[in-house]
């Protein structure tokens, strides 16, 4: 058992001779770390070249349930994409922009599209520097599914009032802190139609009572449905085990940044280090 690895520049580096260095401990190399395989690191990527590598039994489970997702999906396909940050997730989005029925954007991530939308939002959170990309999503498709109501409040904390307001009538010194029941609702009529869901990141502020009725309306509408549902992030999973509902969805990723890699078609380094190696046992 060794000590964190990124304490040491050469990890992060993908260095090879420090990725030698640990496969001189071993015989086998097995990545079982799906939530690290899209990350160029020495004990991911390089250290294939020295040992006989496999897949573990948790990352062939991850590749072949995304895969499914990514390659050959039911139809029809709903994307629930939520969270802070968009300049993280604007790949996955593009993605499922050509390939699923429906998205639906949910979370601090819409308060930036709808910014960018010249759409009122008082002091929530918005993203800069990201709006060239912004323009490239197809904003007016009914693949789009944006929050039309939100919960409004001036204390992200919680313990001040709140309201629910439509989208566009944020005051000034307001917060959009979850999606409102409208919102829920129209979320979960698409959800009802799906075939098959994807869902990552919360809907709203979850992680304060006040404000975690919208990340529940997406967990119930998706336990609802008959459709095959996949989820992953960290922050959603965390919801979820906290709830007792893990066991609801039909497939769980260990993965965050690694999910959204996977599904988006960017590189993952972990696994194409295998690819060559995989059968050398």
């Amino acid at each position: 058992l060794l000590e964190n690895l990124r304490w040491h520049a050469e990890e992060e580096k993908n260095n090879a001779e420090f990725a030698k260095q640990l496969a001189a401990l071993g015989e086998v190399y097995v990545n079982d770390a799906f939530a690290v395989s899209h990350r160029a690191h020495a004990s991911v990527a390089a250290i294939a070249q020295f040992l006989p590598g496999v897949a573990g039994l948790l990352l062939t489970k991850e590749i072949e349930n995304l895969s499914r997702t990514r390659d050959n999906p039911s139809h029809p396909l709903v994307a629930i994409i939520g969270g802070a940050k968009i300049s993280t997730k604007i790949k996955l989005i593009q993605s499922f922009l050509n390939k699923a029925e429906d998205v639906i954007l949910g979370g601090a991530l819409a308060n930036t599209i709808l910014h960018a939308q010249g759409v009122a939002i008082g002091r929530s959170f918005v993203e800069g520097g990201i709006f060239p990309e912004l323009k490239n999503l197809k904003l007016t498709s009914t693949k789009i599914h944006l929050p039309i109501d939100a919960v409004l409040s001036e204390d992200q904390k919680g313990a001040g009032a709140f309201r629910i307001g439509a989208v566009g009538s944020t005051g000034e010194r307001e917060l959009i802190l979850d999606i409102g029941p409208d919102s829920q609702k129209l979320f979960a009529t698409v959800i009802a139609q799906a075939k098959m869901i994807i869902w990552n990141g919360p809907m709203g502020l979850f992680e304060m009572k006040s404000f975690d009725g919208g990340t529940m309306a997406i967990a119930q509408a998706i336990i609802n449905s008959d459709a095959y549902s996949i989820v992953g992030g960290g922050e959603t999973v965390a919801f979820l085990e906290k709830l007792g509902f893990i066991d609801k969805f039909s497939f769980v990723s260990t993965g965050g940044g690694a999910m959204m890699e996977f599904l988006s078609g960017e590189p993952m380094p972990g696994i194409e280090a295998l690819e060559e190696k995989i059968y050398d046992l």
